[in-house]
């Protein structure tokens, strides 16, 4: 998709305009804090080292994204998985600079249907904390068994990491109105969910793994019984 020059109308306004939308964004849901989401030293130090001044653009959007795509992928034992995956702050990602990926010999991760944990939910909720924080108004997604990030700037909204693929962040695309309203018929049926974090569309665990997923409860019981031990350990059976 060839790129077009975004001019941010909304982070361009007078200071006062601009808090007057940003309150219409947080009641929307596209602005604040959550629980996985605060702006925390660490956050606040990230976005810091990235910005030069000035009000954010689509390129700074861009690399902002790229940056968080550089996050070293650490390969851990399932019972890992099953002990961090939703848990985890955006706070406390940055500070390790790292996203956790089952192992290639896990066990259960061969199969189909098992989560298969590929980091674009860690991403995506470090990404849309930060676009936050610097008051673009950006949502964490979920849409069937992915996550991605959508931000807005002027009238126009995007959709960072739309599917999954190794380089996460490779793509970034502007959504048309059909788009939109597809999301919408989508939420309707419990296919897509946005809020400000994982923990806000109701993903508190590896249980909620397939939350938006009309497939989802075909696996859960069989990936219950596999990881049982590991289950209760974390408190979740």
């Amino acid at each position: 998709m060839a790129q077009k020059r975004i001019e941010p109308g909304l982070q361009s306004r007078p200071e006062a305009a601009l808090d007057s939308q940003l309150h219409y964004f947080a009641r929307q849901g596209w602005f604040g804090e959550g629980e996985l989401s605060k702006w925390t030293p660490p956050v606040r130090k990230f976005v810091s080292d990235f910005r030069v001044g000035g009000p954010p653009g689509f390129n700074d959007v861009k690399e902002l994204a790229t940056r968080v795509q550089r996050f070293e992928v650490v390969p851990m034992p399932y019972e890992v998985i099953v002990e961090s995956y939703a848990r985890l702050s955006a706070s406390e990602i940055i500070e390790r600079r790292e996203v956790f990926v089952p192992q290639a010999d896990a066990k259960g991760f061969e199969l189909p249907g098992f989560p298969q944990v590929n980091g674009c939910q860690d991403r995506s909720l470090v990404l849309a904390t930060c676009l936050r924080f610097l008051k673009v108004p950006a949502v964490f997604t979920r849409k069937g068994t992915h996550s991605s990030v959508r931000f807005m700037l002027g009238k126009d909204t995007y959709d960072v990491g739309h599917e999954p693929n190794p380089e996460f962040f490779s793509e970034t695309v502007q959504l048309s109105r059909e788009d939109l309203a597809k999301s919408q018929i989508l939420s309707t049926k419990g296919f897509y969910r946005e809020g400000l974090d994982p923990a806000d569309v109701g993903m508190k665990s590896i249980l909620d793994f397939y939350i938006c997923s009309p497939n989802g409860q075909k696996y859960l019981r069989p990936f219950m019984e596999r990881y049982r031990g590991a289950l209760v350990h974390a408190g979740l059976a």
